[in-house]
């Protein structure tokens, strides 16, 4: 049997176009190409993704710890050192690897903590796939995750008033020196950066058997003047139960005079109210070098009047003073800075702290006899000749007592001194006081005085720098609470 040759190859075209035809017409491998494409490309992106997602994983959670390390570290009320704190964060959280770089820096006002962190985190698709290799700079087998926090917690307004003691006794075993060393170390520390910020200010009131509130002061308040030789104030006695000054009241100026006499000479050195200008108050002072510099100054003299360094101390941070402030400020005889000082009692995030020193006790104090001291004449005079001298060359030994009285025993000045702590405390200062080489007896009063028995310091020689040392770090923990 013949085969055709023309239907064989017809059949075999017919074949060939049907075949071609079905293949044109098959999408099942188009898509399947597709499909693996896609995924692949899908896969580099969810890879990618995924490392972004753990970076910033990471990221989130350095920036979470660095965080909480160092708003704790600046917690004012924080009792540990604030490096210690870090570094304990992070151990806890097992990350201590990751801390690179940390510090605490305190001032009396402030505190402030920065810390920075870093982390190398490992991109396992992305180095899988060779989209990220060891030599393409920040896209290499690992992604460096860097943090940093910075934490600060500030209390806007300190009001400081440092009273101390400059009385006779001062100049011995060396405490005068002693006191000026830890005095200015002190001034330094609360000081200390102040000029940018001006948050802190310093009443420096030196007292021995009174204070001399300098005429700037003395011109601001309610007065009756006497003469021009020094400038202390009798204060009524019922203005120790009261923090403020009584603007109803006329304050005479205290008389000039010096009681103390060495039995030889008629000397006038020594005079009950401190005579020279660095003995003098300074007001809301800003000014770390004049602070330091007057502090050099002060010299050992007469009696000790702890009651009354007290009293303008704590003045010195009560509202009814702003006046005086405010009209200082606008003469130019305290800076800017201060002004609006002091301020309310209730001002948030302030704080109003009097720092007291003594070497010794309360003393007596005597005056001369008012028809002894009743006009100019008598007032030269008493500037020219020392009391006790004139009393001993020209005065008959029975009728010496007539010339002048006790204006304040011991008891009185301890009463007085107790009142005007308490006072002070019930209106929201806090007080520290040092003992100076003190007896028990003493001690005991100072640490009545203090706002608590941890805020007495009872001190000898040198020590005493540590001890304003500690009250400078207790003011830099204070932190008043919202």
């Amino acid at each position: 049997m013949k085969r055709s040759l023309k239907s064989e190859t017809y059949s075999l075209r017919e074949r060939t176009r049907a075949f071609l035809q079905r293949f044109h017409n098959e999408e099942d491998g188009v898509f399947v190409i597709f499909s693996l494409y896609a995924f692949v490309i899908m896969f580099i992106f969810t890879g990618m993704a995924v490392d972004v997602m753990r970076v910033e994983t990471r990221r989130t959670e350095l920036q979470a710890l660095a965080d909480r390390a160092a708003v704790a570290a600046a917690d004012m009320q924080q009792t540990i050192p604030g490096n210690t704190v870090i570094v304990d964060y992070f151990a806890k959280a097992g990350l201590s690897q990751t801390l690179k770089t940390y510090n605490t820096v305190s001032t009396v006002s402030s505190r402030t903590a920065t810390v920075e962190a870093e982390d190398d985190v490992q991109m396992i698709f992305g180095k899988l796939l060779g989209v990220f290799t060891e030599d393409a700079g920040p896209f290499s087998g690992s992604m460096k995750v860097k943090v940093k926090a910075v934490a600060e917690e500030r209390i806007e307004n300190v009001e400081i008033s440092l009273a101390l003691d400059i009385s006779g006794s001062m100049a011995s075993y060396g405490r005068i020196g002693n006191l000026k060393t830890a005095a200015k170390s002190f001034i330094d520390t609360v000081l200390a950066n102040n000029a940018s910020n001006g948050l802190v200010t310093v009443s420096l009131v030196p007292y021995s058997e009174q204070v001399n509130i300098g005429p700037d002061l003395f011109s601001q308040i309610p007065n009756r003047q006497l003469h021009n030789y020094s400038y202390c104030v009798d204060v009524p006695d019922n203005q120790f139960s009261r923090v403020s000054l009584d603007w109803n009241h006329n304050y005479q100026q205290d008389q000039h005079f010096q009681w103390n006499w060495s039995g030889y000479n008629n000397e006038m050195n020594n005079t009950v109210c401190p005579q020279q200008t660095y003995e003098r108050i300074t007001p809301w002072s800003q000014n770390a070098a004049a602070l330091k510099n007057q502090i050099d100054q002060l010299q050992p003299r007469a009696g000790t009047a702890i009651y009354m360094g007290t009293k303008w101390a704590a003045a010195l941070l009560d509202p009814s003073t702003r006046q005086i402030n405010a009209n200082l400020v606008a003469s130019g005889k305290v800076a800017s800075g201060a002004a609006n000082r002091p301020l309310n009692y209730n001002t948030k995030n302030s704080i109003k702290a009097m720092v007291l020193m003594t070497d010794g006790e309360n003393s007596t104090s005597a005056r001369i006899a008012s028809w002894a001291y009743q006009d100019s004449s008598h007032y030269s005079h008493w500037n020219t000749y020392n009391f006790s001298w004139y009393l001993s060359r020209y005065v008959y030994s029975y009728q010496r007592p007539q010339w002048y009285y006790t204006r304040y025993t011991t008891q009185l000045a301890d009463q007085l001194q107790a009142n005007i702590c308490q006072a002070a405390k019930n209106a929201g200062i806090m007080i520290w006081t040092i003992g100076f080489e003190v007896s028990d007896t003493a001690a005991n009063k100072m640490r009545n005085c203090a706002s608590s028995p941890s805020h007495f310091y009872r001190v000898a020689g040198a020590n005493i720098n540590d001890a304003f040392k500690a009250i400078a770090s207790d003011i830099n923990e204070l932190r008043l609470i919202e």
